[in-house]
């Protein structure tokens, strides 16, 4: 007699089983992204205590009315420092940020700017102190 490793009975329940689990991989890799595609990003621009919201859906420079001498581009729904009068400019050295959580600062113009989602948290942060 001879003996079978698998029987037709075996490969069938082997191969249903992994379709079975790509299947249910496939439908919750598919159900965990963003809820609603049309939410919008925006930075919220924190300066001496005064927080300045900017939504990221239209390329634009700008400076804020209580600080001038800063200058933010809006490019492609990304955000950066791009002119500051501190004297390293590691702020502008960050260069653009777009993902919600993300953030840059200009320590020396006591400015902090952070990516937030339309509900207001940054995905995957569950605690921001200042």
């Amino acid at each position: 007699m001879e003996r079978v490793f698998f029987s037709k009975k075996d490969i069938i329940l082997i191969v249903s089983v992994l379709a079975i689990g790509f299947l249910l991989l496939f439908i919750r890799q598919c159900g965990s992204g963003p809820a609603d595609n049309n939410a919008r990003i925006y930075a919220e621009i924190t300066h001496n205590g005064t927080a300045y919201t900017v939504y990221l859906d239209e390329d634009k420079t700008f400076s804020l009315p209580s600080a001038p001498h800063v200058v933010f581009e809006i490019n492609n729904g990304r955000i950066a420092f791009t002119e500051s009068d501190c004297p390293d400019r590691i702020c502008i050295r960050t260069g653009f940020i777009s993902l919600p959580g993300q953030m840059a600062a200009c320590l020396p113009n006591r400015l902090v700017m952070v990516i937030l989602g339309e509900d207001g948290n940054a995905d995957g942060i569950d605690m921001f102190t200042r």
